[in-house]
């Protein structure tokens, strides 16, 4: 007898808990952190490298970015505030979180017909 595969795998979809690369936060940390050293450099006192680093860490929690089929949940200290995506949004650090992300892609399943 042959071998009858019943479930079809997608190999083309993202696995659902794939690390999230968003170029836009690396940039927002970047920024702030060059300026910062920047600054040392310029008075010779840390404070500017050291403020750098934490603004940067802070701006780079901001930007998420949402795939074209999917919208993020957003929670304000725990109150839903709406749905974003897709695309790039921003949030405020610590205070919105991203509940989950909504797969809108529609499936469809095949099935013999009467007759």
């Amino acid at each position: 007898m042959a071998n009858i595969q019943l479930v079809e795998t997608r190999s083309n979809l993202p696995a659902p808990n794939a690390p999230r690369i968003n170029f836009v936060a690396a940039v927002a940390f970047l920024a702030p952190v060059l300026l910062g050293v920047l600054a040392t450099v310029v008075t010779f006192n840390p404070a500017g490298a050291i403020l750098g680093v934490l603004l940067g860490l802070f701006l780079a929690q901001a930007p998420k970015i949402a795939r074209q089929w999917e919208r993020a949940v957003i929670l304000r200290l725990g109150k839903y505030v709406g749905l974003r995506g897709p695309g790039l949004f921003w949030i405020v650090p610590f205070v919105d979180t991203v509940w989950g992300w909504i797969d809108e892609r529609v499936v469809t399943t095949g099935f013999a017909g009467a007759g």
